[in-house]
């Protein structure tokens, strides 16, 4: 009896197998190959990313600017805490400087820009490469 059942099972299997080549790209329905487009950084995604306007002071006066766009990764009330973040991001290959804002807190800036889409494409690229600044924001001088 299980050879029986067995050689059904068999049979079973081997018969589907047997079509012919013809008749199986006939059954079968050409398919579509869709290629998903690469998701590139678009001028949408770069508005997302916040800003605010304020004055600010440079902390020494040889390190301003006459630049408008400042790339920040953070803000410390206690100046203490605004250089051991420094430190840290020097040793990341970032160049940073301090800014003291006109609300008294110390901005940790590490790049500035003339222009406002090279900017937010920095803060983009900030937040893709180093995690730990998910929250980069662009900071606007007020003049």
């Amino acid at each position: 009896m299980k050879i029986a059942v067995f050689a059904v099972i068999a049979l079973a299997m081997v018969f589907p197998s047997c079509r012919s080549k013809k008749m199986t790209a006939v059954e079968r329905p050409a398919q579509e190959i869709v290629q998903e487009p690469v998701a590139q950084p678009q001028q949408e995604e770069l508005a997302e990313i916040p800003s605010r306007t304020e004055r600010f002071t440079f902390e020494r006066e040889e390190q301003a600017v006459a630049h408008d766009f400042f790339v920040i990764v953070g803000s410390y009330s206690n100046p203490d805490n605004a250089d051991r973040a420094r430190t840290i991001l020097s040793r990341q290959g970032f160049n940073p400087i301090i800014l003291k804002s006109e609300t008294g807190l110390n901005r940790l800036c590490v790049n500035s820009y003339t222009n406002e889409a090279e900017a937010r494409s920095r803060v983009q690229q900030i937040r893709m490469s180093f995690p730990e600044y998910h929250d980069a924001w662009l900071l606007i001088r007020q003049r």
